[in-house]
């Protein structure tokens, strides 16, 4: 799972989206392939940018690449190239994480870059840093297992009480019946 590139796009005077900020990391792709595969993933973003709707997520398959876009505004569109295997919903989460640092520095980057690009490119190559629920989740399988293993120890416990019980009870009638026969014997001997 690899995240190739990261784009974003905003539309200039001339009414053409224009690129305001990437980052990428072709490093994995062998030398011969590396230009040809930047070219696909820049021509295919471009495309995307150029022709879609406000408030849109939409992916498209180019070779070995998913490209997903999210257009925020009519004006903004942030675009990820990921591999086939990268979750789509992960993808999405580092495209609204873009696009909320964008709105909030009021649609421009301080010094002209984007840091959650920068920082998305190398801390989200693990697609569970950047998708919160599969997190969650993670952390609510591994508390699952925790109590299952709890309440098997405990079950087994409750079984070791029983079995306690019952020779408790079996010790009191055996108690019962030896005070029973020391009286019988105190009678007749006494």
């Amino acid at each position: 799972m690899k995240i190739y590139s990261l784009y974003l796009y905003q539309k200039g005077a001339d009414g053409k989206m224009k690129l305001v900020d990437s980052a990428n990391d072709f490093n994995d792709i062998g030398f011969l392939y590396r230009k040809n595969a930047i070219e696909i993933c820049d021509f295919a973003a471009q495309q995307m940018a150029d022709g879609s709707n406000m408030n849109t997520y939409i992916t498209a398959e180019e070779n070995k690449f998913l490209i997903s876009m999210y257009r925020m505004r009519p004006n903004v569109a942030i675009l990820i190239a990921v591999d086939k295997e990268y979750p789509s919903r992960a993808a999405f989460n580092i495209l609204r994480e873009i696009g909320t640092e964008y709105e909030t520095n009021h649609l421009q980057f301080p010094n002209g870059k984007s840091a959650v690009m920068k920082k998305a490119i190398v801390e989200y190559q693990n697609p569970a840093n950047a998708d919160k629920i599969k997190k969650i989740q993670e952390n609510l399988d591994d508390i699952q297992k925790i109590m299952v293993t709890n309440l098997e120890e405990a079950i087994g416990r409750g079984q070791k009480i029983n079995e306690l019980a019952e020779k408790s009870e079996h010790l009191s009638e055996s108690s019962k019946m030896f005070l029973r026969d020391s009286k019988k014997l105190n009678r007749c001997c006494g």
